[in-house]
């Protein structure tokens, strides 16, 4: 007879048992023999190498660079001052009376503290190469002080804004013939950069769309499962873009890859688990050459999943990315697919135009204390102004602008129902262009 077991007890034990349930791994992706056949490819001699950058003899080994620290900060330091979310590409900041000592004392602290790098970088060449040490030259700027008070309490302790450091060149050798390079500790261009996250990570614009061959890109939107007028609007946009190949792996989306840099973000997944799914869903064969093959693949539910390299563990999600960003034998898988791949461009195009393509966004104005609701295709026909809130959408995140044009265009021509503004497009489309004006362009439709 089985004993009595009391019921506080079985809840107890079930609760302890619970997250080890979670933990559970799920069914692997790949077998003991692909996971062996991953660490024979990928540690063959010659395969991958590493060593000083390319210009290391020229320009020093030892270079200033800023810190993800730093980067982490001024980010911090951004928001205070600005709260929400800053375009990527604006890092200025709203400078009040108030904050003005802050700025003083920050502009002060990068000065003395890059030049305080680049000091000891020149030492570190010297005795590197076994040159002579550098002949002073002019002193150090003045040293800052001490942080403001207030700004200690609102953003915290400033770590060093920028250190010495020593870029390596990354070299990866495939099978197939190609050769990939990368050098890590990159410089973003702007010293107080508040999205660099790797010091390991590296970048590569790829080819730009704009520089391949007609005939090589006409291929690769025929096999994207697009109508004709998405293709014309989508290669329109694709030429101010970067490569298919074009890849980064410093800055806050983890790894960003492709023409509109699709990103895992720290979850592994992301927008590049979203173009991994649909070309494994739409051409198995191409994928399995292109990624599972090279240790590389995705879950169903969008999420990285790679062998490592050195150790044959399988790695999904965050620790997945992790390694893509540390290991740039893996980094190389996505580059080379961006090259090679017809199906991997192609699945980047559709879901470009899935996460992307404005026709069906709402738009909303209030006329006479009535709100009216349309698609954005209802009110924007032409190819070249759908190309423009294509262009806004991948740019700013967002059409909410065409709400605001739309209602002044209303209201200046005296307009009750939004379709009424149908003969107004080029008017609309002008007010709403962000990088190009798309009306100039003799490959898309223009408005009536």
């Amino acid at each position: 007879m089985m004993a009595f077991i009391p019921r506080i007890f079985l809840l107890g034990l079930m609760s302890l048992l619970a997250p080890l349930a979670l933990a559970a791994p799920a069914t692997p992706l790949f077998s003991d023999a692909e996971r062996a056949a991953v660490i024979a490819y990928w540690n063959a001699p010659q395969r991958y190498e590493m060593g000083p950058r390319a210009d290391a003899l020229k320009n020093g080994a030892y270079v200033v660079r800023q810190t993800p620290a730093a980067s982490r900060w001024f980010n911090a330091f951004n928001r205070h001052l600005k709260p929400g979310k800053l375009a990527p590409t604006k890092n200025a900041v709203e400078i009040t009376e108030a904050s003005r000592p802050w700025e003083t004392w920050v502009v002060a602290k990068l000065a003395y503290d890059r030049a305080l790098a680049a000091e000891q970088a020149a030492v570190a060449n010297a005795q590197l190469f076994g040159g002579p040490l550098p002949a002073e030259t002019q002193p150090l700027p003045p040293h800052p002080g001490p942080i403001p008070a207030a700004l200690l309490a609102a953003v915290g302790n400033a770590p060093p804004f920028a250190v010495v450091a020593m870029p390596r060149r990354h070299t990866v050798r495939f099978a197939s013939g190609e050769v990939i390079s990368y050098t890590d500790y990159i410089a973003p261009g702007n010293p107080r950069n508040p999205y660099l996250r790797f010091v390991e990570g590296v970048a590569s614009g790829g080819t730009a769309l704009s520089k391949m061959a007609p005939e090589e890109l006409d291929r690769i939107f025929a096999a994207s499962n697009l109508t004709p007028t998405e293709a014309r609007v989508m290669r329109a946009i694709s030429l101010l873009e970067g490569g298919f190949d074009s890849i980064n792996t410093y800055d806050t989306g983890y790894l960003s890859v492709g023409f509109i840099q699709f990103a895992a973000l720290e979850g592994g997944g992301g927008s590049l688990g979203d173009v991994l799914k649909r070309q494994k869903r739409q051409n198995p064969l191409e994928f399995a050459r292109d990624f599972h093959e090279l240790g590389v693949d995705v879950t169903p539910d969008g999420l990285l999943v790679v062998v490592d390299p050195s150790s044959g563990a399988e790695l999904v999600g965050t620790e997945a990315v992790l390694k893509i960003i540390d290991d740039k034998r893996l980094t190389a898988v996505f580059h080379l697919a961006g090259q090679r791949s017809t199906a991997f461009r192609a699945a980047q195009i559709e879901v470009a135009k899935s996460n992307y393509y404005p026709a069906d966004l709402p738009v909303s104005v209030t006329i006479s204390e009535q709100t009216l609701t349309a698609r954005a295709g209802d009110i924007i026909k032409s190819e070249a102004g759908l190309a423009t809130l294509f262009d806004r959408k991948v740019n700013v995140g967002n059409i909410r602008i065409l709400n605001d044009v739309l209602q002044n265009v209303m209201l200046k021509h005296g307009l009750a129902k939004l379709e009424e503004t149908l003969p107004y497009e080029r008017e609309i489309i002008a007010a709403v262009q962000w990088r190009k004006d798309f009306l100039k362009d003799k490959t898309l439709s223009q408005p009536q």
